[in-house]
């Protein structure tokens, strides 16, 4: 019962951050701030935190960016309406309302289509994780050497999988999608 009850708590924490942006962006301040605390545990507690924000209010204008385009994609839904589809989207679900089925067919398909655009920048960027350890190993710092190759690896095999699994959820979709153009019902994949 216990384990029902964590699944169910750990499920409605994901919802509620999904929808959350002040949620999301407490999550992301709260891991950038550790990251770079366990990189730099030396540094000043003003500069620590003046980077935690410039960090964590990048990455919210990078995906805001990314959610105006989707929105845009969607045929300029409001963002309520993204959050629905995003939910859909998420769990596989086929919406029955017909308009809200083609704003979703609209984001999988400029998903799809951002995704192959933008393949080329993987590989380099999965490369380029390697950089910081071979240059420690150049220096001669062995220990910080060899965690960065332990956390390259580690983030390199699982932007990998998300890859693969994020092509894979949106193939799905699409091809759902296109065959329910004219069921009404919701239907879980």
């Amino acid at each position: 019962m216990r384990a029902i009850r964590a699944r169910t708590a750990v499920k409605t924490t994901a919802d509620v951050l999904l929808r959350s942006l002040p949620g999301q962006l407490g999550g992301c301040f709260l891991l950038v701030a550790a990251v770079i605390r366990l990189i730099r545990p030396d540094q000043s507690l003003v500069w620590w935190l003046v980077q935690s924000v410039f960090w964590t209010a990048l990455g919210a204008g990078i995906d805001a960016l990314r959610r105006r385009g989707d929105r845009s994609a969607m045929g300029g839904v409001s963002a309520g309406e993204h959050l629905s589809v995003e939910h859909g989207l998420q769990h596989g679900l086929v919406p029955a309302d017909p308009a809200e089925r083609a704003a979703m067919h609209r984001l999988v398909i400029h998903r799809r289509r951002r995704m192959g655009r933008y393949s080329w920048l993987f590989g380099p960027l999965l490369v380029l994780m390697f950089a910081p350890p071979v240059l420690g190993v150049l220096l001669g710092a062995w220990t910080p050497a060899m965690a960065l190759l332990v956390f390259a690896i580690v983030f390199d095999s699982w932007m990998l999988w998300l890859r693969g699994r994020n092509l894979d959820r949106l193939e799905r979709m699409d091809r759902a999608l296109s065959a329910a153009a004219n069921a009404p019902a919701m239907t879980h994949h």
